[in-house]
């Protein structure tokens, strides 16, 4: 055990899981059933913050009706309670709250803080296993999966430190653990080859080599990279281990892309931002700009959208390739998108297309997405389907399901705009599907949320609320604040749909917040638009007007077609609700008609029956 203080109970999480209260005088392991396990490892792993009940129901019971899931909590709160130390839960205002004072000892909390330290041993020799590794609930698998990426990147510094040191035995066994954990590593085999030749094991390094390349072969139908080949050619040929290896930098642009693609991929963006932080401190000329490029790009999934131009802005001046140029330019036109600076975006995509010649490659298929995005939130409907239905041939004729998820989940918000519903339900389902194969967590957390979205239009809100809570959990733990923002407006406004104006306000003041923080022009005009309905709908027309306005405002400055019609749509509201029905008849026939004129066909549906709604002149 790692705590051997008396009166300290101690979580076994990672491999076995065991509960253990050690005593002076004795030592109790409690028996948990495996349900109420879960609920407790979810607990304490949330950060000793507290989670409401309902968000709890939706968690672990979501195919359950309400009342009874409710009932399942609450079974499973008292058996935890009669199986842990006391006052181990707090229970109270709807919410359940691990108790952060109760002596205890974590060992996934100890793993991250020694990694945290710089203790690579003491982190490594806690790993004992995945986390709850029989548990297949969507956060324990992000969780276990973004753990043991944690686990690989201490294993893979450690194997690199011992090298380094010239210690080939210990680094060796360090790169050979993680090929069992990633057969395909090839940034592992090719330290495990180095080890072998300066150890003198010739044969060794042979059977690892040939074995990786039937594997990859039989995997992906690719070969080693050249690099690898040349290492394993030269110890075949009998050279004597140099002195000083090549530095790995050089040798692993290829390989470090490939791994911060998967880390994107798996929605660990905080370690990825890490890693490539720390690379960019050792890498010059070219892969200093990729290492900007990866800083950029896990900053926008953060939503840390100022940081993400700033680090994308250098990239740019040192890319020199057309591929990497047309990448920055596609992540920076992202970012403008993002912070509402839609004519700089635009540039961008110009600028970006330009420099992309060649109109099969996997760049050309992304900007043609983002593209795509961009005009339909422009108003620009005809222009944004015509793209986002290429790059959805093109994403397919390619074969990678990442691209495909993205362009067609983008159709599918199109086609929502447009009022084509069953399309739209099409498109997110081949985009789901392909988000799943491509193990893209936060494309997932994206396309759930409007599946929210579709739910809503069709008047289904407690589905759509449903859909909201799950996207927003699991973009909040994979650290996408940008998208947590997002679903919690959205959910504030299935809050206000149902009449629950004081949780509806509560819900968009919190996602207003975070808009700001993120500097996401965009999500705050919709955010003050919304909450001046609420405002409004609570009889505080005054106040509810003038926020309304203020976002209405902003996006007309930002040329946000969407949250520009939002704004006609809930000023008609208000001025109806103050009795101004004349004001308000001019308002939503105005916001009609530009909604007819953008072909917005879902905003024209809800302005038209909003002046259904209206008294005749």
């Amino acid at each position: 055990m790692h705590a051997e203080s008396p009166d300290v109970t101690c979580f076994y999480l990672l491999g076995q899981v065991r509960i253990v209260t050690t005593t002076a005088q004795s030592e109790r392991t409690w028996a948990i059933q495996p349900k109420p396990l879960r609920l407790l490892v979810y607990l304490i792993l949330h950060g000793g913050g507290p989670c409401r009940r309902e968000v709890l129901q939706a968690e672990f019971w979501p195919e359950k009706a309400p009342h009874l899931a409710a009932n399942n909590l609450r079974q499973a709160l008292w058996h935890l309670r009669q199986n842990l130390p006391s006052g181990a839960l707090l229970v109270q205002d709807g919410t359940v709250t691990w108790n952060p004072d109760l002596p205890c000892w974590v060992d996934v909390l100890t793993f991250e803080a020694k990694l945290k330290a710089g203790d690579l041993d003491a982190a490594l020799e806690l790993y004992a296993g995945p986390l709850l590794p029989d548990v297949y609930d969507e956060w324990s698998q992000l969780e276990r999966e973004r753990l043991h990426l944690r686990y690989l990147s201490a294993l893979e510094a450690r194997a690199h430190i011992r090298y380094e040191a010239r210690q080939w035995t210990a680094a060796l066994a360090d790169a050979d653990t993680l090929i069992a954990a990633d057969p395909i590593n090839e940034a592992a085999v090719r330290l495990a080859l180095a080890c072998q030749w300066a150890l003198g094991q010739r044969e060794a390094a042979r059977r690892c080599y040939i074995a990786y390349r039937q594997r990859l072969q039989g995997e992906l139908n690719a070969a080693p990279l050249p690099e690898t080949a040349n290492l394993y050619q030269r110890i075949l040929r009998g050279e004597s281990h140099p002195a000083q290896m090549p530095p790995f930098h050089d040798q692993e642009l290829t390989a470090r892309t490939a791994h911060f693609s998967l880390l994107e991929m798996l929605g660990a963006f905080r370690q990825g931002l890490e890693q490539a932080t720390d690379w960019a401190t050792q890498a010059a000329g070219l892969a200093l700009a990729v290492a900007w490029h990866w800083q950029g790009r896990f900053h926008l999934r953060l939503g840390t959208l100022p940081e993400a131009h700033t680090a994308l802005i250098r990239a740019l001046t040192l890319a020199d390739t057309p591929e990497i140029q047309a990448a920055v330019l596609g992540d920076l036109a992202t970012v403008e998108t993002g912070q509402g600076n839609y004519v700089a975006a635009e540039q961008h995509y110009v600028r970006a297309t330009s420099v992309c010649t060649d109109k099969a490659s996997p760049f050309y298929l992304r900007l043609l997405s983002s593209r795509g995005g961009l005009e339909g939130r422009l108003g620009r409907m005809e222009q944004a389907r015509h793209s986002l239905e290429g790059a959805v041939r093109l994403a397919r004729v390619q074969g990678d399901p990442a691209p495909l998820a993205v362009a067609s989940g983008n159709l599918g918000i199109l086609l929502i705009g447009l009022g084509d519903q069953e399309a739209a339900q099409t498109a997110f389902e081949e985009a789901l599907a392909a988000a799943r194969r491509a193990d893209a967590h936060w494309l997932t957390a994206h396309l759930t949320g409007h599946l929210g979205v579709l739910a809503q239009d069709r008047g289904a809100l407690e589905e759509a609320a449903q859909h909201y809570q799950r996207a927003g959990d699991l973009a909040d733990l994979i650290g996408d604040q940008r998208g947590a923002g997002l679903w919690t407006m959205n959910l504030g406004i299935v809050r206000y749909e149902q009449a629950q104006y004081p949780v509806a306000l509560e819900l968009l003041t919190a996602g207003h917040a975070a808009a700001v923080d993120q500097n996401s022009q965009s999500l705050v005009a919709g955010a003050d638009i919304l909450i001046g309905a609420c405002l409004a709908a609570l009889q505080q027309f005054d106040a509810g007007l003038a926020r309304i306005d203020q976002g209405f405002g902003l996006a007309q400055e930002i040329g946000d077609q969407q949250r520009t019609l939002m704004g006609y749509l809930h000023q008609g509201r208000a001025l109806a609700g103050m009795g101004q029905v004349e004001r308000a008849r001019a308002v939503l026939q105005a916001g009609l008609a530009q909604a007819q004129a953008y072909q917005m066909q879902r905003m024209a549906g809800y302005l038209e029956t909003e002046l259904k709604k209206l008294p005749a002149s």
